[in-house]
């Protein structure tokens, strides 16, 4: 079977998503379109070295598996990556999702362009010249209905991350009884130790692995799973040191190639969060006011508020990060108000904290 021929249909995991303001950028700044085509390719030659990267590592392809496929048309971006009967899959899954949101955040914070979509579990066939399958048809969908800027998660996904897999719940009882008889000094059999180091183990890795589940993904207030392309692992507050240590001498020996991968350094929240305060307090300030805008012409005034209220919803996202990482100085603060020429919201974004008005309703 050559490379052009029909793949039969299996079940993959798909990210799909777009870049907002592809379309009006063409019709409203045509003079502009070199610089914005510059940004769009950054954006995507960003996306397709990581997915390079990520096969070519020895380590995703011999162990994880990781072969992830990318196309890439126009504004449109779609990631698959079949899924398997392993014993790893939930990570496999996990490391997926996780490249997403690296991706959505290079968009973000290097080229300034917000992107939404959706990740879901579907049927796909693929080969080089074509992508087949209701899969395509259902992450389309919710792309479309997802509104704002996010990259929302399907229930089923999300389910298949919190389903444990690697010990029953009889099994970590059983564990949970052994450790107290233990704690308590009473006598335990060589096979009851053995069994609790096990599942004492898996428990542990099944720590690990929801804590970075809880800081990937999160469900809003409207009942949508959304990735949160923020989060911020530090390895080092739930890995010992010596476990670190033992994991890099592993990778040298084993995966030299791959050490690039095996970054243990505590990621930058405040700097990221810096910048990212910064493109949207500009977006804000960029679609928060409608001084430009005609006193009669509804149209323009409509479009402005759909606009600005996208970015509203990822100002609440960033405010809600700075709470859930404990650095509030890094929250975006404004005032709401309504221009009553068209009776639209218009916001107003506060430079100094001390310069807030208690009178006026605050975001």
């Amino acid at each position: 079977m050559g490379n052009n021929d029909p793949k039969s249909i299996k079940s993959y995991y798909i990210a799909y998503f777009d870049i907002l303001g592809y379309k009006q950028f063409f019709d409203n700044n045509p003079d502009k379109v070199p610089g914005f085509l510059e940004m769009i390719h950054e954006g995507i030659q960003g996306t397709i070295s990581k997915i390079k990267g990520a096969n070519q590592s020895i380590l995703a392809a011999s162990i994880a598996l990781m072969n992830i496929e990318i196309r890439v048309f126009s504004d449109n971006i779609l990631l698959c990556l079949e899924e398997m009967e392993v014993p790893f899959e939930r990570v496999r899954l996990l490391a997926f999702i996780m490249m997403v949101a690296e991706i959505q955040r290079g968009f973000i914070t290097q080229c300034n362009l917000f992107v939404r979509g959706g990740i879901i579990k579907g049927m796909l066939s693929i080969n080089p010249d074509y992508v087949f399958g209701k899969g395509l048809i259902d992450a389309v969908t919710m792309e479309e209905k997802a509104v704002y800027p996010r990259i929302e998660i399907a229930s089923e996904i999300v389910n298949l991350l919190y389903t444990v897999s690697s010990y029953t719940r009889e099994e970590g009882e059983q564990a949970v009884a052994i450790e107290q008889r233990i704690t308590r000094g009473e006598e335990v059999s060589d096979e009851e130790r053995s069994f609790y180091t096990r599942i004492g183990a898996a428990i542990q890795m099944e720590s690990i692995f929801l804590k970075i589940v809880t800081s990937l993904i999160f469900s809003w207030p409207d009942g949508k799973w959304v990735l949160s392309y923020l989060y911020c692992l530090d390895i080092n507050s739930f890995i010992t040191p010596e476990a670190i240590q033992t994991l890099l001498e592993v990778a040298k020996k084993g995966f030299p190639t791959d050490l690039k991968y095996f970054n243990v350094n505590p990621m930058d929240i405040d700097g990221l969060l810096k910048r990212h305060k910064e493109i949207v307090e500009e977006q804000l300030k960029k679609y928060g006011q409608n001084d430009d805008i005609a006193t009669g012409d509804i149209k323009a005034a409509d479009l402005r508020e759909r606009i600005l209220k996208k970015y509203i919803w990822v100002m609440a996202y960033h405010n809600l990060i700075c709470e859930f990482y404990k650095k509030p100085l890094h929250k975006i603060l404004t005032r709401c108000n309504c221009d009553t020429r068209f009776l639209k919201i218009k916001i107003d974004v506060i430079e100094d904290e001390k310069g807030i008005d208690m009178s006026q309703p605050n975001i």
